[in-house]
């Protein structure tokens, strides 16, 4: 009878390591080494809506595809994605801005 319970309290003790729920900072600097890992050509797999009209959209989707091209010294990344959503190839480009500090891109629109 003091086996099971023993084996019972043993196996709750790595509860007592558990993390406190606040969310950890992820964010790492990026570097020319990690913009030269998302360089080239990259493939849409799959999504996850929650919602009926996200989810409706992207069932449409047949392909897509994307290519990164980054620019160190400019700190920027040209985003060139190709589509095919229904009977129609859809082209669009843009470039994303690279914010080496705080580990993020975002998109920014020439003046």
């Amino acid at each position: 009878m003091a086996l099971p319970w023993a084996l019972a309290v043993l196996s709750l003790l790595p509860l007592l390591d558990a993390q406190s729920l606040a969310c950890p900072n992820f964010s790492v600097p990026i570097t020319n080494a990690s913009l030269d890992q998302i360089s080239g050509k990259w493939f849409y797999i799959a999504s996850a809506y929650r919602f009926p009209e996200y989810k409706k959209e992207a069932s449409k989707i047949h392909a897509v595809f994307f290519y990164f091209t980054p620019n160190n010294t400019e700190d920027t990344i040209l985003l060139r994605q190709y589509m095919t959503i229904g009977d129609q190839c859809i082209y669009n480009s843009t470039s994303l801005k690279v914010n080496r500090e705080n580990g993020t891109l975002s998109k920014h629109s020439e003046p």
